[in-house]
């Protein structure tokens, strides 16, 4: 009987020991996730509350509170909603000391987040604060957008908004449907139904400009009905009636518009094509000299079967440098979009600058565009196209980011060799520019990278980036007090807290001891203490199965 027992009781403790075993990665995985927790809620609150400036303490808490959210626990929920009270609080008290483009930006993204994670809580802080209005503004309707479970009270918000006749600005309309589209493209066409109703009932509210900025995007777009385009075109013909009282830039769009869609108005609104032709040719008698010039090469490109190759002949034809330009640009833009990359490339480097004054404005531009390109060029595996366009960059940073961009292509096609000799170049690059805070974000982007693709340079590109960042001047008492040299502080830190952040996070995933030293050594707090919440949130968790990562030593 005790042999019995004995032999049982050895079965009992084999099973045991077995699922300890099994369970033991499930324990470990979920107590290295409590730890990195405990670990973003203690950089949030002894770090967060000490910092002099109020927009960093902001944006950090609410970047903490984000990544809580994510996390999907109970103690992580609480602790982003405290911190998510918080963020809020400071930026309603020091509302005065926060740039505008921060303040808004932050608060739409909070009321955003705190809809979708604690709909309850949000209720009552709008209710607190009296942010109404802020809580169903387009911005927070854009930003709802970005979360997954968010889509539908953005479209209720954007719906309740556009009903209420509050007027949309077309900028931001065109940006939320395009994003719309992307993620629910059934709403699009609901929307714009709501929309072309509100115009409807109150015409006057919405001037020519308003109806130009829409038709851009909507007006062609081969998923709208032709219902909605016919409505759309009624509007024009009625808010452009009254010819001699609209605004000579308004009589500019009205004329362009109606001359590009007759052949619409004949095939959608046939009763008012005769009205709608009358109001071209009054609009064509008050035309400036510089409009009726554009005419006919615009009509050529209208009617040609290759409008591309039509802008370029009327770009090599053009008399006038301002139109040369005007058609060189365009077409390097339709070059790009339909991805013909080498042709967009040659007709942007057609377009020649003359002055300082043109350098100033047109070179950032070329730079802006070519980057465009090199993304497309990666994104297509086209590397020579890419290289080309890379070379073509004035900007040494952004020449080095158009590297990096190609170097991490490499390295998921498995070319590591080539992916290191990019990136080493793209570093040259970064080194040889001035000390300032662009380079620091160069930097800190190359470290992340080198995080895949040669560990052995992730140490001393991040030192070099911390380096810059404790050698930059500290502003003086009265800079701080200055509006202008204010806003030049605070957008100076806020560029270098958005590259940090991330930057270490990843950083720590594959050196967990050595990033938080790091972080240490980093003399300005506000910047200490945004590396220090990223390489928080980088703190590593194991898959199930497998045993943490051991840190590298420092």
């Amino acid at each position: 009987m005790l042999k019995h027992l004995a032999a049982g009781s050895c079965i009992l403790l084999l099973c045991a020991g077995v699922a300890a075993a099994q369970s033991s990665p499930l324990s470990a995985a979920a107590q290295a996730k409590r730890q990195r927790t405990d670990a973003v809620i203690g950089s949030a609150s002894d770090k967060i509350k000490s910092l002099d400036e109020p927009t960093m303490r902001v944006f950090l808490r609410l970047r903490a509170a984000k990544f809580l959210w994510a996390e999907k626990t109970p103690e992580a929920s609480q602790a982003a909603e405290s911190l998510a009270v918080e963020a809020l609080a400071d930026l309603q008290e020091h509302a005065d000391a926060i740039p505008g483009l921060y303040s808004n930006l932050f608060r739409r993204e909070l009321l955003a987040a705190l809809q979708v994670r604690a709909p309850e809580l949000a209720a009552r802080l709008v209710k607190k604060y009296g942010l109404e209005s802020a809580s169903h503004s387009f911005e927070t309707a854009y930003e709802l957008l970005g979360s997954a479970d968010g889509a539908s009270k953005a479209v209720e918000i954007m719906r309740r908004n556009i009903g209420g006749n509050a007027r949309v600005a077309d900028s931001s309309l065109n940006f939320f449907l395009s994003r719309l589209d992307e993620t629910r493209p059934e709403e699009v066409n609901r929307l714009l139904a709501d929309l072309l109703g509100a115009m409807e009932r109150a015409p006057a509210s919405y001037p020519v400009t308003y109806l130009f900025g829409i038709a851009n995007k909507y007006l062609y777009r081969e998923a709208t009905p032709a219902e909605l385009k016919g409505r759309f075109l009624g509007l024009l013909i009625r808010v452009s009636a009254n010819t001699a009282a609209l605004p000579p830039e308004e009589q500019i769009l009205a004329y362009n518009l109606l001359r590009a869609n007759m052949a619409a108005v004949q095939r959608l609104l046939p009763t008012l094509y005769a009205q709608a032709g009358a109001q071209v040719e009054t609009l064509a008698s008050m035309q400036p000299r510089q409009a009726r010039e554009r005419e006919t090469p615009d009509d050529n490109i209208r009617r040609s079967s290759d409008p591309l190759e039509q802008m370029i002949s009327e770009a090599e034809g053009a008399k006038d440098e301002r139109l040369r330009r005007e058609y060189l640009s365009r077409a390097a833009q339709r070059a790009l979009d339909s991805d013909r990359l080498m042709l967009a490339v040659e007709m942007i480097m057609k377009i020649r600058t003359e002055g300082e004054r043109d350098e100033q404005y047109f070179v950032p531009h070329r730079d802006q565009f070519l980057s465009e390109v090199v993304r497309k060029a990666v994104a297509k595996k086209d590397y020579d196209m890419a290289s080309k366009a890379v070379s073509n960059l004035r900007d040494p940073l952004r020449r080095a980011l158009g590297l990096q961009w190609v170097a991490s292509s490499y390295h998921e096609t498995g070319d590591v060799v080539r992916a290191r000799e990019m990136l080493h170049d793209a570093t040259k690059l970064a080194e040889s520019a001035d000390d300032d805070s662009r380079k620091v974000v160069a930097l800190l982007q190359l470290a992340a990278l080198y995080v895949r693709i040669d560990e052995t340079r992730v140490l001393p590109t991040t030192q070099s980036a911390v380096k810059i960042i404790n050698a930059l001047p500290s502003p003086k008492p009265e800079e701080k007090s200055g509006a202008e040299s204010r806003h030049k502080h605070v957008e100076m830190l806020m560029q270098l807290a958005y590259v940090l952040l991330p930057t270490f996070q990843r950083l720590s995933r594959q050196d967990e001891a050595g990033t938080f030293a790091l972080a240490e050594s980093i003399r300005r707090a506000d910047l200490r203490a945004a590396a220090a919440l990223g390489a928080s949130m980088g703190v590593p968790v194991p898959d199930s199965g497998r045993a943490a990562r051991p840190a590298k030593a420092n």
